[in-house]
C-alpha cells in the first residue's frame, strides 16, 4: 500500500470495513500481554512498536564510581538500561533508539539492531 496515496488508503480502508460488515459470528482475539524488559513497552508483541534498544553495556559510574558497581546503559543511545528496584520495573527513559525487527521497513537514518 502507498500510504502517502489518499486514494490507496481510503480503498484498504473500504475493503477493511467491507470485511468486518461481512463477520456474521463473534470471533474471539486472544492478546497476550507483556512487558518489554528492555525498554518497557507494553501489549501484545504483534502490536507494539518495532523498535527497542540495542544491547546491554556497561558503564562506569559519575559518581561513587569505586564503590557502586558499573552502570548498565544501553550501547546505541547510552540511556539508562531498565533494572528492578524493590521488586519494580525502571525502564530508559529515551525513545527506543533501534529497529528489532521488520528488516524490509528499515528507513533512511535509523539503525537496525545488531544483538535482536
Amino acid at each position: 500500500l502507498d500510504f502517502e496515496n489518499k486514494e490507496t488508503s481510503d480503498n484498504a480502508r473500504q475493503m477493511i470495513n467491507k470485511a468486518f460488515w461481512n463477520i456474521k459470528e463473534p470471533i474471539r482475539v486472544v492478546f497476550s500481554n507483556q512487558v518489554c524488559q528492555d525498554c518497557g513497552q507494553k501489549g501484545d508483541e504483534r502490536l507494539i512498536s518495532d523498535f527497542c534498544h540495542e544491547a546491554k553495556s556497561e558503564v562506569e559510574r559519575k559518581f561513587f564510581s569505586s564503590y557502586l558497581p558499573k552502570k548498565s546503559v544501553c550501547s546505541s543511545c547510552q540511556e539508562d538500561w531498565s533494572r528492578k528496584i524493590f521488586g519494580r520495573w525502571s525502564f530508559t527513559e529515551g525513545l527506543p533508539c533501534v529497529r528489532i525487527r521488520n528488516r524490509k521497513d528499515i528507513k533512511q537514518g535509523e539503525t537496525m539492531a545488531r544483538g535482536k
